[in-house]
């Protein structure tokens, strides 16, 4: 069961600061330990769990669900930039992960507005450009652009 709950990303994050950077040196080279920071629960697992089993309550629509398969399908025809699209994998992340968007917002149900939320960070790292696309200097975040641009919203 812990394998169905696992999805991937790749959220895009900015480097540390100058004295987070500081701070990792000193954990990573043995000047500070890890016993010396201080560590403040935010969650406990059980109400990590009982979060999990409230995203998957959150209702999606058929019409939804559809527009997401239209999307990663359309990652799949044939394309000058692509040169691998996105796998079932995908579909089952951008479900997932939209309905934690919906959760995060405070809802029972998702809006088109929650996958295009996490649509780039699902998608981001499950599609292989073309050298042609390198070529152009094409980024995988302009190719879901042009995808989003042909697939009809509900």
């Amino acid at each position: 069961e812990a394998q169905q709950d696992r999805f991937l990303m790749k959220v895009k994050i900015e480097y540390p600061t100058y004295e987070e950077e500081m701070e990792i040196l000193d954990l990573l080279t043995g000047e500070k330990e890890f016993s010396d920071i201080p560590i403040n629960t935010i969650v406990s697992l059980e109400d990590l769990e009982e979060i999990k089993e409230t995203i998957k309550k959150v209702v999606i629509d058929q019409k939804l669900k559809k527009y997401i398969l239209d999307i990663v399908f359309k990652t799949r025809e044939h394309s000058d930039y692509i040169a691998c699209g996105a796998s079932p994998r995908a579909s089952i992340s951008l479900v997932i992960a939209s309905k934690a968007a919906a959760f995060l917002d405070g809802r029972d149900f998702v809006m088109p507005q929650d996958i295009k939320k996490v649509i780039y960070d699902v998608l981001r790292h499950r599609l292989i450009l073309t050298y042609e696309a390198e070529a152009e200097d094409k980024k995988v975040e302009d190719i879901i652009d042009d995808i989003l641009k042909t697939v009809i919203l509900p």
